[in-house]
């Protein structure tokens, strides 16, 4: 159900009543709206409550309403209980609801939660009439079985220990001095603020439904047997409304008019409650009227000041009118208006007689004429202007002046006129143009424009002087003084659009189009921006009054620019006025090919304000205005999770993982013109910009991931007004379970698992073809040795025994012998060094790394001046064969470097048997190497680049710092897997200092 479409507003006014002009609003000329149970609205409403949050609570026989101003609520609490058979609320200070129920006992409302207090021993039984808060924050219940007080732990009996019959209490009331009254059955009592005896005041009542206190401090009492309202007595004779219905209830409203409320005769109200004795009312209002029902329960006005009705059939809100409506001809469109200084009002129209009101009494001044433009001179004469021709005002009479200069003027009209001070009337007429009349003739005066559209003027005014000024189409003002003509158009500045109204101030002249408005001083175009542009747009008319208030009538509203606002926007640039929008009189004609008079609004002699508008004339005293100045409030109804209903609590609320539609339903309190909020809204952590969605009133959000969000929506009024303060919604968006940050740790640690087992997989990988190439080459070497071994070494062998058998033939001191036996000699070392080299081919060496390392030091220096000094770090384990070789060579070809072309004093050998890896540093202290790219030496040789090589074809890393004059160091490292023999790898590592022991493999010593 759209809730909109429970509101009735109903004007209830005819259009053919006439106003007294000083006269206060009657009942029928507020603004009333109703909802009834026609409108699926709650009916048998007997109590109103107004909480601090700003919402409206309604006690109905059956159930307890929340009411926003557009939707009713049926209320649940967040236990699931709900509320039934409720006859009295009470909003106290401190945000609680009080509920009194019709078959006994009190439940207090706060923070969602519903306490019940049944009757007993400490509350009296039956219904509960009434409830009222004192200043010290007790809670008073009247019920049918006597009087309680709830002193913030517990209900206790009032009873003649207070000084207060044990009886029915029908009434209890605290007034503004802290005084609390209550009536039983036929007594009324009062008990000052701080004591705790009541005092019997000696009134002999009757059953009383309610107890007031008017503005004045008198209190009133509404007596349902005899039907009547009356004020205590309290030292002067007092005053006595007699109703020929039983009252119900009573209302002093904040302009100190009484309100009361009757079972079967309507509502009545009274503007001035006396000392003397009055009659039967006049001012009443019944259900022929447009009340919801005759039988009224209760009266009830908010903070806003607006007057609530619970009525048997529903709910009837009464509020101050700011326009009323004026005495036209019912049924009169396209009406003209023109006000003369005597204070008269003229109001032509295109089907009704010319009206001329005065002093709230409206005349006849000519019969049906067409009038489609209307003007004031400067001598307070009218002219009308219209099809039919030109018409002036003679006292109270319409005097028809002449016909208009057009050939067929059934196709004409009038659309603006105006007269200068040289007495030229000035006449712009439909599809014809601009014409003046003068003593008698009509003449055309050349146009301004030769744009199609500027051929005729929109609008027409008179400035002080005398001079005549037109609004044409696309930004184009004129102003004729004589045979002088000044323009202004866009190159001056002009952006309002078609210039469609005019006004003379002291500040210039303001001009309104359908585009904007603006300023037009000595200063240039100033033009007035706002933060709702759409307001500002499609204006017909623009007053300045008295006190520098600006006021416009535009398509969209009537519109109040406050003087301050104005004064900032033309002092300062860019300034974006705040507007105060009233509630829309009625819609302008919006067809763009219907002729309306222009402009639409003017102001009368006594100041008022006069509206004409496609259902009639309406008018407003800017200076008694009674348009609400409440600042709005805005709440959050309701939370849903995939239609699943949310508690909303204080704080941070946790929604289910993964929400797929999350719905936020919004309400803005403002009570005068519910229906005129918009709303903007903002979810951060999704969405910092704020959302203006206009009259929306729920936020939809989908597919929202874990984390932090905070909602918050704001109110703004017609008028511009912001709520107090934004309503917010905290929540939180936990992560499923493989979104948690846990998962994700989890996740990342098996992704970090799995790029471990790549990389430790393509090293076994390469390793496994490393090791595969190092075995090959180890086989070659092996096949290698055999074959030179069967072969070479083995016929060799053979070689040198047939020389030795040829050798020992011959004598020995035969000089071929000798010759022959130094060859063999030689022979038989060249054998033992194929046999060395044969080995080496098999074992890698027939020495240990440290053993060869010294033998090259040796080669260099001989004895114990060798500059090569040995260390050895971690326990010595046995090198894979290649490897070993590899190693060698590299340390060979440091040693040799730094003994020969760095000319170093002194070598250190660092050799480190790691778990890790194995480690060889060969530091000098010589002339340093001129590196380049660390590939090569300065003489071209290629010894660095071969141990580069080398170190690359073992999988190793070698580094090669060198600095001039301060050594060189070379730093190869080798992988362990790599590096050791694979039976040596196996051996636990706390096992192979006990194997091997330290310097084991090594037959050198160590220096």
């Amino acid at each position: 159900m759209n809730a909109r479409a429970l509101v009735l507003v109903i004007m209830l006014l005819p259009w053919t009543a006439c106003l007294a002009l000083d006269a206060k609003l009657s009942l029928e000329q507020f603004n009333h709206t109703k909802w009834t149970v026609r409108e699926q609205g709650p009916g048998q409403i007997g109590a109103i409550a107004q909480t601090s949050d700003g919402y409206l609570w309604l006690g109905a026989n059956y159930s307890l309403y929340r009411f926003d101003g557009v939707e009713f609520e049926r209320f649940v609490s967040s236990d699931g209980d709900a509320v039934a058979t409720v006859s009295q609320l009470l909003a106290s200070p401190d945000g609680s609801l009080w509920i009194g129920k019709r078959f006994g006992g009190v439940s207090v409302l706060r923070d969602g939660q519903l306490v019940d207090y049944p009757p007993g021993q400490d509350l009296p039984e039956g219904a509960v009439y009434a409830l009222a808060v004192d200043h010290d924050g007790a809670v008073w219940a009247a019920a049918n079985a006597g009087l309680a007080r709830f002193n913030g732990q517990r209900w206790e009996i009032v009873d003649t220990g207070w000084n207060f019959p044990e009886e029915s209490a029908r009434s209890v009331f605290v007034d503004r001095d802290g005084t609390t009254w209550a009536a039983s059955d036929d007594r009324l009592f009062y008990l000052p603020k701080g004591e705790h005896r009541f005092i019997d005041t000696g009134e002999s009542i009757g059953w009383v439904t309610d107890i007031v206190q008017s503005p004045d401090g008198a209190i009133w009492i509404s007596q349902m047997y005899p039907g009547a309202v009356r004020q205590v007595a309290t030292g002067k004779t007092p005053a006595e409304i007699s109703l020929d219905v039983a009252p119900s209830g009573l209302l002093f409203d904040s302009d100190g008019m009484l309100w009361i409320g009757t079972h079967g005769g309507g509502l009545v109200r009274v503007s001035t409650p006396g000392t003397e004795l009055s009659t039967e009312p006049e001012d009443r209002l019944r259900q022929e009227d447009g009340l919801s029902s005759d039988v009224v329960g209760l009266l009830f006005e908010d903070r806003e000041g607006i007057v609530w009705a619970g009525t048997s059939t529903g709910l009837d809100r009464f509020k101050y009118a700011s326009a009323v409506p004026a005495c036209i001809s019912s049924g009169a469109y396209n009406v003209a208006l023109a006000a003369t200084p005597d204070g008269a009002i003229w109001a032509g129209s295109s089907n009704q007689p010319v009206t001329r009101l005065l002093n709230g009494q409206a005349r006849t001044a000519a019969p049906a004429l067409p009038v489609t433009a209307a003007a004031t001179d400067q001598a307070g004469t009218v002219w009308m202007g219209g099809p039919g021709g030109i018409w002036r005002s003679r006292g109270e009479e319409l005097l028809h002046v002449t016909y208009l200069p057009v050939e067929d003027p059934a196709e004409a009209a009038v659309r603006a006129l105006t007269m200068d001070r040289s007495g030229t009337l000035w006449v712009s007429i439909n599809r014809s143009g601009l014409f003046t009349w003068k003593e008698g003739a009509w003449t055309q005066p050349p146009p301004v424009s030769d744009a199609s559209l500027q051929q005729m003027p929109v609008v027409a005014a008179t400035d002080e002087q005398g001079r005549a000024w037109f609004g044409y189409r696309d930004n184009l003002l004129v102003r004729r003084e004589g045979e002088s003509i000044r323009i202004w158009d866009g190159k001056d500045g002009l952006k309002v659009g078609h210039v469609t109204a005019l006004f003379h101030s002291e500040r210039g002249v303001w001009l309104g189009g359908n585009e904007g408005l603006g300023l037009l001083s000595g200063e240039g175009f100033i033009p007035i921006e706002s933060e709702t542009p759409s307001l500002l747009r499609g204006i017909h008319a623009v007053i300045e009054v008295a006190n520098g208030d600006l006021w416009l009538h535009s398509a969209a509203a009537v519109i109040m620019v406050p003087a301050t606002e104005l004064q900032r926007a033309l002092a300062e640039n860019g300034y974006k006025v705040r507007l105060r929008s009233f509630e829309r009189i009625d819609r302008l004609p919006d067809d763009p090919f219907r002729i309306h008079p222009l402009p639409t609004a003017i102001s009368s002699a006594d100041g008022r304000l006069w509206f004409a508008s496609a259902s009639g004339v309406m008018w407003l005293d800017p200076a008694n205005l009674h348009d609400s100045q409440t600042l709005p409030t805005v709440a959050i109804k309701r939370v849903a999770v995939d239609t699943e209903p949310l508690v909303i609590g204080q704080g941070e609320s946790v929604l289910p993982p993964r929400p797929g539609h999350l719905v936020i339903d919004y309400a803005g309190l403002h009570f005068a013109a519910p229906e005129a909020l918009r709303y903007r809204y903002r979810l951060t952590g999704y969405d910092n910009r704020w959302q203006d969605v206009g009259g929306q009133r729920r936020a939809i959000y989908t597919g929202l991931g874990p984390g932090s969000y905070r909602f918050e929506v704001e109110a703004i009024t017609g008028q511009g007004l912001p709520s107090v303060q934004p309503a917010s919604l905290a929540f939180r968006i936990p992560p499923v379970i493989y979104n948690s940050p846990l998962f994700k740790m989890f996740y990342v640690m098996i992704g970090a698992g799995l790029l471990w087992s790549l990389y430790i997989l393509r090293l076994r990988y390469l390793e496994s073809n490393l090791r595969a190439r190092l075995e090959e080459r180890h086989r070659e070497r092996e096949r290698i040795a055999r074959e030179l071994h069967d072969t070479l070494l083995q016929g060799f062998q053979g070689l040198v025994l047939q020389f030795q058998a040829i050798a020992e033939k011959l004598d020995r001191t035969a000089p071929l012998r000798i010759q022959m036996e130094r060859a063999l000699d030689r022979a038989d070392e060249a054998l033992a060094e194929g046999r060395d080299r044969v080995r080496n081919l098999r074992d890698g060496s027939n020495k240990d790394l440290m053993g060869r390392l010294t033998d090259v030091a040796q080669s260099l220096v001989p004895g114990d001046a060798s500059p090569l000094k040995l260390v050895l770090k971690g326990t010595a384990m046995p090198l894979n064969p290649i490897v070993h070789d590899e190693i060698y060579w590299i340390a060979r070809e440091a040693i040799i470097n730094a003994s020969k072309h760095a000319q170093a004093s002194e070598i250190r050998v660092i050799v480190t048997f790691g778990t890790a890896a194995f480690q060889l540093k060969v530091r000098d202290n010589g002339a340093g190497l001129e590196l380049r790219d660390g590939k090569e030496d300065p003489a071209g040789h290629w010894g660095l680049r071969g141990m580069q090589e080398r170190a690359d074809w073992i999988g190793g890393s070698i580094k090669i710092a060198s600095e001039k004059d301060k050594g060189t160091e070379v730093r190869l490292q080798v992988p362990g897997d790599r590096a050791y023999r694979s039976d040596v790898r196996q051996i636990p590592r706390w096992l192979r200092p006990i194997i091997y022991g330290r310097r084991k493999l090594w037959r050198h010593p160590v220096r």
